[in-house]
């Protein structure tokens, strides 16, 4: 039955690293793509404006997406070292009962004190661990949300700016391209 439970825990975990690099890479090529296809024409207040801010939203959204990886990655390593000393603490508690026991590694002889001197310092290396596991996992979630939020608004944005008026866009390229010395402009 733990093996069962440790193969659902390991399936859910490979399957929300492979989404959240899926989300990073969607994120990755959508800003590039739209990096290519985007106009600059100026500043202004209407609805042109939307697509520059969708970029700045996406480039937020990658940030937070590259920041959940890097954080899940730190937890996964902080709950190896937390497995680590739990079976250390294990094997120590396990060799209590014999009077001595050769340290395999070191070749030195433990007694029972020794033994529940090294049990005592494993476990309270896992509370320790723990304790950095819980405040490494808050801002994952916290990623998570924020990565999520700024993808909707940056979608959002992208297909408003698409759905611009005809109108409204050339009004703005006629007033970049009045800007524009005579040598730049278009219609020169």
């Amino acid at each position: 039955m733990k093996e069962i439970r440790f193969s659902l825990f390991q399936s859910i975990k490979q399957s929300e690293q492979k989404f959240d690099y899926f989300i990073a890479g969607l994120v990755g090529t959508t800003f590039a793509y739209s990096v290519q296809q985007f106009e600059w024409r100026g500043v202004n207040c209407g609805l042109g404006l939307l697509e520059p801010v969708a970029l700045c939203l996406l480039l937020l959204c990658l940030w937070f997406s590259m920041k959940k990886i890097e954080k899940a990655i730190a937890l996964a390593d902080l709950n190896h070292e937390i497995l680590e000393h739990k079976e250390n603490a294990d094997m120590y508690h396990r060799m209590q009962n014999e009077k001595e026991t050769m340290n395999i590694d070191t070749g030195e002889l433990l007694t029972r004190t020794d033994l529940k001197d090294r049990m005592r310092e494993s476990q309270q290396k896992v509370v320790q661990k723990r304790a950095e596991g819980d405040r490494a996992a808050a801002p994952i979630r916290r990623y998570e949300k924020l990565r999520t939020a700024f993808l909707v608004l940056a979608f959002v944005a992208l297909l408003v700016s698409k759905f611009q008026p005809k109108s409204e866009k050339e009004s703005n390229q006629s007033a970049y391209d009045n800007d524009l010395p005579a040598s730049h402009s278009s219609h020169a």
